[in-house]
């Protein structure tokens, strides 16, 4: 073996070595690194553990206590599953990264309805009422595309109360039989509200810089019994919602 061939093994095995001790290093020393990917609002309090297998606890916006979240990974040929405890929500479900996507399930989820307060109702004074339960819910981020291949999902909330005030006056929605559903719209991952019997209410949509675009229909404030003057087919109101940092 000549000489150029030995510095070519010995540049291999020190990447390889250097790729090992990379992996293999606590995920404390990867918090900050984690904290840059992760939605404004959204603090990591204390990290453990590996890649493969570890547990967090996280901080968010309109959530009175940290969310514990935990993962492990039964096998190398294996998704990672992973899953949440807290007062409000608690769930589980896959997550399967590669080097070309990333795919995520969620084999079973309740939410309680206040979290949904900081997200899509912030003026909201109370939400309450029946759990939000999700029975399944997928989707795929390709890297090289840099665009979502698949969100797909579904969520019932049975039933509860939405209230507010404005001027001195409570205003009070009622809810029954709300589903949430997710879709892939011109390749962009949408979220809608919908009632039963009164049709689409809201719908949120991610779009490429990752704000979320929010999209009020006049059915939703009717509900709270505020006459609307324009064609119920058209939205109310549209705002962004930005979920990172512009920096």
């Amino acid at each position: 073996m000549g000489r150029k061939s030995y510095i070519g093994l010995s540049a291999f095995l020190i990447f390889v070595l250097t790729l090992l001790c990379l992996v293999f290093l606590p995920l404390q020393v990867w918090s900050k690194q984690i904290q840059t990917v992760l939605p404004k609002g959204v603090q990591v309090r204390e990290v453990s553990g590996h890649w493969w297998s570890g547990q967090a606890l996280i901080d968010a916006e309109g959530v009175t206590e940290p969310l514990q979240i935990s993962w492990t990974m039964p096998s190398i040929c294996q998704p990672v599953e992973w899953f949440v405890q807290h007062s409000q929500v608690k769930g589980h479900g896959r997550i399967r990264p590669s080097v070309f996507s990333v795919s995520t399930w969620v084999d079973e989820m309740t939410i309680h309805p206040n979290l949904l307060r900081s997200l899509f109702f912030p003026r909201a004074e109370k939400i309450t009422g029946s759990l939000i339960e999700i029975k399944s819910w997928s989707s795929q981020y390709s890297f090289s595309k840099q665009r979502f291949t698949e969100f797909s999902g579904r969520a019932d909330w049975s039933s509860g109360e939405l209230s507010y005030g404005f001027n001195s006056n409570k205003y009070v929605a009622n809810v029954q039989q709300w589903r949430i559903e997710g879709t892939l719209y011109e390749d962009l991952p949408t979220i809608e509200l919908i009632s039963v019997s009164e049709g689409a209410l809201l719908d949120a949509m991610l779009r490429p810089n990752l704000d979320l675009e929010i999209t009020i229909m006049p059915k939703l404030i009717q509900l709270f019994g505020y006459h609307w003057p324009g064609r119920p087919e058209y939205p109310a109101f549209v705002m962004l919602k930005p979920l990172f940092d512009s920096h």
